[in-house]
């Protein structure tokens, strides 16, 4: 965490001071005047070295400019490929007409490269990475050694961290008519967080399948257990709100570890039927669906069907990763009788 923020700053200008270059091939930005814009770091060398030259831009910072602008995304991204200049003239036309504030949230690497990974309005209140493990840190304190961190996602569109806890554990080994070893799952909990504008900052509850290294994330019918935006957000009311939330959590994960392993005793006769339906029901693609069947373990029994989504999701990007094993968590407090309307032999013709 430390070494992926050196080198993160803000520039905060007005949108209409900045432009691309019509003659470059590539899409970079850059400011025409370094007086409108103030920079949001005490280095102010490094800063003003990337206002001074061209900044590479994410397809993500692009499409948030594009929006802002009015200008469809996808359409723009064909146009870019058949005439760069004709893209650019429509970007520089409609962008010099925005004098509203944005922010830029940018990287100055080692090279000398400057890249905006993430535009937002003026009123995001930045809450980064750093700063999330640094009250993570100080709310656990000496209990470090009690929780394992079994995962780490990062880059420049966002954080994922996922920790358990060891003494929240519970042996799952009898599925249903199956007997497997050493089949223990964990109370544990998921931190998201994006510095650019792609998700806000969200505790979860997880439950986590050691065997396998499944995850399934808590779900409420009243919605997600913590989220949220970056907006009026200060760390220090942060700190406690996160502390509030990880108890909630915690509390919330050992109600859920026990319905999870109540859903070992609902028997599936037609586990591949199932799962197609199921697939369908959460607007998953035709090849997650295959992927699901390949990873079912042959527990015919709902604790089977959910295992085989969450082991299906680990081969998905990480923001659909969590997508999947939030849907599966829902299955976890799903009635026996919808198990019983899925248990057919009908099978789901796909479009």
């Amino acid at each position: 965490m430390e070494a992926d923020s050196i080198g993160k700053v803000d520039y905060i200008t007005p949108a209409s001071n900045l432009r691309m270059d019509r003659l470059e091939q590539d899409r970079k930005v850059y400011l025409i005047s370094t007086a409108k814009v103030k920079v949001s770091t005490p280095d102010y060398d490094t800063a003003y070295a990337a206002e001074a030259h061209p900044m590479e831009i994410t397809d993500w910072a692009e499409s948030q400019l594009l929006t802002r602008l009015g200008m469809p995304v996808s359409y723009f991204r064909k146009a870019f490929q058949q005439d760069p200049e004709l893209y650019k003239h429509h970007f520089n036309h409609w962008i010099s007409k925005h004098d509203n504030p944005i922010m830029l949230r940018s990287r100055c690497n080692k090279d000398g490269r400057a890249v905006v990974r993430g535009v937002v309005s003026d009123s995001y209140s930045p809450f980064d990475n750093d700063t999330f493990i640094d009250i993570l840190a100080e709310l656990l304190g000496a209990r470090q050694d009690r929780l394992v961190f079994e995962q780490l996602h990062l880059d420049d569109h966002r954080m994922h961290l996922r920790m358990t806890f060891p003494e929240l554990s519970k042996d799952l080994s009898y599925n249903g008519s199956m007997i497997t070893a050493d089949d223990d799952s964990r109370v544990g909990i998921d931190f998201t967080n994006s510095e650019v504008g792609m998700s806000s900052v969200d505790i979860q509850t997880l439950i986590f399948r050691l065997i396998c290294t499944n995850g399934l994330r808590g779900w409420s019918k009243d919605g997600p257990g913590f989220s949220q935006r970056h907006i009026h957000l200060q760390p220090g009311a942060m700190r406690h709100r996160i502390a509030a939330a990880m108890e909630q959590q915690v509390e919330a994960g050992g109600k859920m570890l026990e319905a999870y392993r109540d859903t070992q005793m609902t028997e599936v006769n037609f586990p591949f039927s199932v799962i197609d339906k199921l697939v369908k029901e959460g607007g998953f693609s035709d090849s997650f669906r295959d992927e699901a069947k390949v990873q079912f373990e042959g527990d015919p029994t709902a604790y089977g069907v959910i295992n085989s989504l969450t082991r299906a999701s680990r081969a998905l990007p990480n923001h659909n990763r969590l997508e999947a094993e939030t849907f599966a968590g829902k299955l976890v407090y799903l009635p026996g009788k919808r198990w019983q309307e899925l248990d057919t032999e009908e099978e789901v013709i796909n479009a």
